[in-house]
Formats: structure tokens, sequence, C-alpha cells
């Protein structure tokens, strides 16, 4: 007998408390399952089990070898479920959390592209920049972006963005240009209103230094594509991440201002609960829309 096969009913008849019990288990006879352990002791010069007519229990020797085999047995456990996962078919019903303007733009081609290779996969995508709660509303997976709160769901970069201070070319010919955080107060700011701290924003310069300036203006708005056109009518300043400004800026309608300063990095994530963590639909389409954002596809862009 192999010994990763003596380290099973070996670590059987401890778990079950003897040997007819480990034996029925692992569908042997009790003689079969006796003589593996006492091969097993022979073979590492040591007692491993204390028999008596009722049960067995552990001698020193014994508890060391079997808290290695249990770690060994587990790790083989996962490497066979592994395997399998990676041959499990992708089907059934993936509900998805998108942020509006990020989804509409960077994932629905890509989940187009993977319903095409999974037809049994059918997508429910809910589009919002609306934090929900995945579990309670019954989401297998959200993509998100920003800073992550504290939570229990499991979460994987996808991607990094930055914010930029933005504005069209004909307000800064009207209202004159900032060339620094500070002046911000003297301009009208276009808000993202799902911001926890919408009045300020943390700007980080060229050498590192980190500036927070407080903001005001006409307009608060719950999506950042608002908001972006909003910043190109000339209503005022925006803070906006580089993916959803870069082709307003590849189209001249929006620059860049405060050039070398702009918010600390920031993810893109994809969040699933731990359940879902073996879940072929949603870690699959993790992979490939991490496949889709590397390289970020607005690196080639204007900003």
């Amino acid at each position: 007998m192999s010994r990763l096969s003596e380290a099973e009913v070996y670590a059987a008849v401890v778990e079950e408390g003897g040997f007819t019990s480990a034996a029925r288990k692992l569908g042997v006879s009790k003689s079969t399952a006796s003589k593996t352990v006492r091969a097993l002791e022979e073979r590492v010069g040591a007692p491993l089990l204390v028999r008596n007519t009722r049960h067995v229990s552990m001698t020193t020797a014994g508890r060391v070898f079997y808290e290695r085999c249990a770690a060994a047995l587990e790790l083989l456990d996962q490497a066979e479920a592994a395997v399998a996962h990676e041959h499990e078919e992708v089907r059934g019903v993936l509900r998805v959390s998108l942020p509006l303007s990020f989804g509409v733009l960077y994932v629905t081609t890509a989940m187009a592209d993977f319903q095409r290779a999974h037809p049994d996969l059918k997508v429910e995508a809910s589009f919002t920049d609306r934090k929900i709660d995945l579990v309670d509303e019954g989401y297998d997976l959200a993509i998100r972006a920003g800073v992550l709160r504290d939570s229990d769901l499991l979460s994987r970069r996808l991607a990094t963005m930055r914010l930029y201070v933005v504005a069209s070319p004909e307000y800064l010919a009207r209202r004159g240009e900032p060339t620094h955080p500070e002046e911000l107060k003297d301009h009208p700011c276009l808000r993202y209103s799902l911001l926890v701290d919408r009045h300020r924003w943390p700007l980080v310069g060229p050498d590192g230094e980190t500036h927070v300036v407080s903001v005001a203006g006409p307009l608060e708005a719950d999506n950042g594509h608002a908001i972006i056109e909003a910043a190109a009518a000339g209503l005022g300043l925006a803070l906006q991440p580089d993916w959803l400004a870069a082709e307003a800026i590849k189209e001249g309608r929006l620059v860049r201002v405060l050039d070398g300063w702009a918010s600390p990095p920031q993810g893109l994530w994809a969040l699933y609960p731990p359940e879902r963590r073996h879940s072929p639909k949603v870690t699959r389409f993790v992979d490939h829309l991490a496949a889709t954002l590397d390289p970020a596809p607005w690196i080639d862009r204007a900003v």
C-alpha cells in the first residue's frame, strides 16, 4: 500500500475513533485497516495509536503525525477540487451588478464575448452606481471602483485608475486655469454625489505631496458621465476617473487641469461572496474580465 494510502487509513481511524468505523468509511475490511496502520507504525519506527477493546487514542508521536497527514490530505482534496472545477461547464444564471458608466463602456462587450463562448449561460446585469448588498439582493458578483469598504466579500483587482481635474477649454478661457489645488476654492466644482466625502477632493502632487481641498459648486450628480457632460458644457471643474474622461479629452471637449496633480491610485474591483469562490460562472467571468482590462483599454487614449 502506498504511503498516501497508509496516511489516509490512519487519518480515518483517528477521525472515526476506531478501526471498524474507519474501515466502513473507506470500504475496506477491519483487518486491512489494522494491518495498514501497523505497517505504518513499523515504517516510521514509533507507535501511533494506543488500542483497547473500546476505542483507540493517539500517542504523542501519533498526534504530530496526524496533524501533518490531515494537512497533506486537505491539500490533495483541494487539488482534486481545482481540477474538477476547471472541467465544470459554465451554465445557469450569473447575476452581476455594474457601475453604470464603467459597465456600459468597458464590461458590456466583454460580457457579450463571454456569453458567446458559453451559450448555456444567462446574465442578469444591473447597471447602477448604488452600492448594493450582494448577499441580501442575491447577486453573484459586483464590479466596483474606488476604495473598498471592509466586508466579508472576496475581492480581485481588475485594473488601477486615477482621478484627474478636468474642464472645458471654453471654461478655462473664460475663468482662467488654476495652478494649485487651493485655487479650486475659487471655481465652481461639479461633484459625484455618491462619494462619502464629495465636498473634499484629495490630490497628490508631482513631488508626492498630498493636498485635500474643500470644493463647492452648482451641480451634484450620482453618475460620472453626467458630470463629464456638464464639465464639457462649461459649467465648472470636475474630478473624474481616467477611464471616463479619456474619450472627452481625446475629442478636445475637456482638458486636464493642475497638470501633475491627481487622486491617489484607486482600484477597479470584482467582488463576490465567499461561497462563490468555486463557482465556474463567477471565477471564469472574473478571469475573462481581468484579461480584457489588461492592459487597461483607456491608457492609449488622451489621458
